[in-house]
């Protein structure tokens, strides 16, 4: 059976005190949550992160078992295609190309109130190979509990030659979790999930989200 799963790419607008709260306003529990995430990107441990995703109550073991595999497998590609991840520090906001995983799948996130989404924390950081770029965690607080919902590598609009790196980076991506696509069709993909997150982008008002942030979740096999 061919498993379909889904992916984009965004350029968003993140006002970590509207979408956000800066790490020093979270209570000491869910500091150290953050604080445990960041520290296993840092060391590259694509899996651990992946199994902390939250996934759907309903679905049943195997299901979440294969969800996190495949999740595991795309972040540990974007992980070594963006490099070694060091110096996070907590940013207000920033304009960037993203590339994001999540559990679960869209309809799931849809069917929750803000799309399941609790808060978000953006990091400045340095990718070995990359260069200066971004982490954004992304916390969900359907199950009852603060959970991690969405982890998201990317770069600065600024930066360099952003946008065709984080286009490398995305066919490379698309290629492991979508083997099936033919050339033209992840050409396709890519480009019209490009033009879509810069449309967001400038339709965009400063310290607002534009609709559809919901950028990666559903990455479901």
């Amino acid at each position: 059976m061919r498993k379909t799963w889904v992916i984009f790419i965004a350029v968003i607008a993140i006002q970590l005190s509207m979408v956000g709260r800066p790490l020093g306003a979270l209570s000491p529990d869910q500091a150290v949550f953050a604080s445990g995430v960041i520290d296993q990107l840092v060391a590259g441990k694509a899996a651990e992160v992946a199994a902390r995703l939250h996934q759907p109550a309903k679905w049943d073991p195997a299901r979440v078992a294969r969800n996190r595999q495949g999740l595991g497998g795309g972040l540990a590609v974007l992980m070594n295609e963006f490099g070694r991840i060091s110096s996070p520090n907590l940013s207000d906001w920033a304009k960037y190309y993203e590339i994001e995983i999540a559990g679960g799948n869209n309809a799931y996130w849809q069917s929750l109130p803000n799309g399941g989404m609790d808060s978000t924390l953006t990091y400045r950081v340095h990718f070995a190979k990359a260069g200066p770029g971004i982490v954004v965690l992304g916390f969900t607080r359907a199950s009852g509990v603060l959970e991690l919902a969405t982890v998201a590598l990317g770069l600065e609009t600024s930066s360099p030659h952003a946008r065709e790196t984080i286009s490398r980076i995305g066919r490379k991506f698309l290629r492991f979790m979508i083997p099936s696509l033919d050339h033209d069709e992840l050409e396709k993909a890519l480009s019209s999930m490009l033009a879509a997150s810069e449309a967001a982008w400038e339709a965009a008002q400063p310290g607002v989200e534009p609709d559809g942030r919901s950028r990666g979740r559903g990455l479901t096999p």
